[in-house]
Formats: structure tokens, sequence, C-alpha cells
């Protein structure tokens, strides 16, 4: 990054460092907001799985859900997961139009 900085002008330096600044803030923020981020997923999973009559053998499929050792790895896994079912979720709904 610094010689990228060094051939920048005085206000684009100064533009990159405050926005330098602030994805760091933002990374920080989301990770002192893991266990927050983490349970509003579960959340919605738990939402999706009983609208859409997923079994108990469905949801078990995603073992970090029960996990309490909130992590970023964890965090990840949960966007994941909620990214699967939804797109589940969207095919069967997709789905179920055609056939009516």
């Amino acid at each position: 990054m610094q010689p990228y900085l060094s051939s920048c002008d005085r206000c684009a330096q100064r533009c990159i460092k405050i926005l330098v600044a602030e994805l760091s803030r933002c990374h920080e923020l989301r990770k002192d907001n893991i266990p927050q981020l983490t349970n509003a997923i579960r959340d919605e999973m738990i939402q999706l799985w009983t609208s859409e009559h997923f079994s108990s053998e469905e949801r078990s499929i995603f073992r970090g859900f029960n996990e309490v050792e909130y992590t970023e790895e964890l965090l990840k896994q949960h966007e994941a997961s909620a990214s699967i079912v939804l797109r589940c979720v969207q095919y069967t709904d997709k789905f179920s139009i055609r056939t009516n």
C-alpha cells in the first residue's frame, strides 16, 4: 500500500487513510458483534426451517448450529448455511409456483 500512497497527491492519500481506518473500524465492529450476528442468523434459519417444514434430520446437517464458542469462522459457517437454506426455499417456492 505504501508505494501506492506515495504516488497519490495529499488529498487522495488522506482519503485512502480515512477509508482504511473506516474499514478497520467496521472489521472490529463485526468482530465485537459476532455473537449477535450469529444468533440473528440462527433465528432466521429457525423461521425458515419451521415455515418450510424441515425435518430434524435436515436441520441437523448443519453441525455448527448449536456451537457456543462464537468465532469469525462460526459466523461464516452460519452465513453459508443460511444462504443454502434460503436458496432451497427459493427453489421450492419457484418449483411450487410452476406446478400449480
